[in-house]
């Protein structure tokens, strides 16, 4: 989806309001020749997202246009609920054409370009170089990545702002008050530099906040919710507490085999990248992924910050639960009345199963909820026996036999 590009570009430049066009990074380029209001330019090599789709020019430009932002704002690479990133959109958007370029009403040039005189038109977006929040230059972060972030991971406004906020939702550790307007206020009134700061802030400093306070400066009630959220939070079990930090590819189910063979975060921060790899429902991507994250100064810092603030970072002792799915693969489709998707996980690998998200000839059983999808119809292809939610329950209490 996307590529370097380096052609002669011919367009006609709207005239915008001075405070937008300091949050564009326009691209570099020499003039060619000039006529009147009107330029020939040759751009710079730049690195774009390009999608070719179906349709009249306007429904190629409109389908095109979603697509591509859909990616740049982070449906990309979805290897777990971590992984996507979003992608700063500060740049022209083109459209080309295959006679002659056409003007689409947007803030910067569209140009439209058919695809061999059929009814196809390729939409291209033009990457930036620099990230609009912090200027650090935009790179692949691994050799072989083709998709470009900032490398500014510590401080960069935006990078911390979104760490702050997962942190806080429910697929993490599910702190009351801590929204997006709550992470940005925190960073941009300085209670915290990063998540190391989020769990030894006390109602004193939230005072220091708009956000936390009422008009009259009083402590709002929010502040009250949210630090007893916080002190909630450092309790959580140590799965939730390894999504929390935003390790590259360790998601639910991932968090919950680590947590579950090694018990604490120091154990998990000693093991080597073959003893986490061995791990079933790890592996060696995921592996070297926690390995990369422990070797970095900063992290190490957020750790220690969150020890010292009482974050638990063992698991505390589990009940002798009976190991029914001892040896069991069990896939889990569609949503359950009484279990939240975390909590299935939880079920199944607490009872020794292992909570697959993929249907195959090793699946033991599938469960099918409410709106079931293509998994359901996988397992009745391959004649895998299918449970309804009361089926799970029993399963979970008495196993197979």
């Amino acid at each position: 989806m996307m590529k370097v590009i380096n052609k002669f570009v011919l367009g006609i430049f709207l005239f915008i309001s001075i405070n937008y066009v300091m949050a564009i990074e326009e691209p570099k380029y020499r003039v060619i020749d000039k006529e009147g209001a009107y330029e020939v330019r040759q751009y710079a090599p730049k690195l774009i997202a390009e999608v070719v789709v179906e349709g009249s020019r306007d429904e190629a430009s409109n389908k095109g246009f979603r697509l591509i932002a859909a990616f740049i704002f982070g449906e990309n690479q979805a290897v777990s609920s971590t992984d996507s990133e979003k992608i700063a959109m500060t740049v022209p958007v083109t459209v080309d054409s295959p006679k002659e370029p056409q003007k689409i009403a947007m803030t910067a040039p569209v140009l439209i370009e058919g695809v061999n005189e059929s009814n196809q038109w390729r939409i291209t977006f033009v990457m930036p170089s620099k990230c609009p929040n912090c200027g650090s230059k935009l790179r692949a972060m691994s050799e072989g990545d083709v998709d470009i972030r900032c490398p500014n991971s510590q401080s960069c406004p935006a990078q911390v702002v979104e760490r702050l906020f997962y942190i806080g939702s429910r697929s993490a550790l599910d702190i009351d008050v801590l929204g997006y307007e709550a992470a940005t206020a925190l960073l941009a009134d300085k209670l915290v530099t990063d998540e190391g700061d989020l769990f030894a802030l006390t109602l004193k400093d939230l005072g220091k906040s708009d956000f936390f306070t009422k008009k009259d400066g009083s402590r709002s009630v929010i502040a009250d919710r949210f630090v007893a959220g916080l002190e909630l939070a450092k309790t959580r079990p140590l799965w939730r507490i390894l999504v929390a930090l935003s390790i590259r590819h360790v998601g639910p189910t991932s968090a919950q085999a680590l947590a579950n063979k090694f018990g604490s975060i120091t154990n998990i921060q000693k093991a080597s990248a073959q003893e986490l790899a061995d791990i079933d429902g790890v592996g060696g991507v995921i592996a070297d992924a926690i390995v990369e994250w422990f070797d970095i100064d900063w992290h190490k810092q957020i750790i220690k910050k969150w020890e010292k603030a009482g974050v638990s970072l063992v698991d505390a002792p589990k009940a002798n639960i009976k190991q029914t799915l001892a040896g069991l693969t069990i896939v889990v489709t569609g949503s359950l009345n009484d279990f939240k998707r975390d909590e299935i996980t939880e079920a199944i690998t607490s009872r020794g199963g292992k909570a697959s998200a993929s249907v195959s000839s090793k699946t033991d059983f599938v469960v099918a909820g409410e709106a079931a999808g293509s998994k359901l119809d996988k397992a009745q292809e391959l004649g895998i026996t299918i449970l309804d939610e009361a089926g799970f329950k029993v399963l979970l209490e008495k196993g197979i036999n």
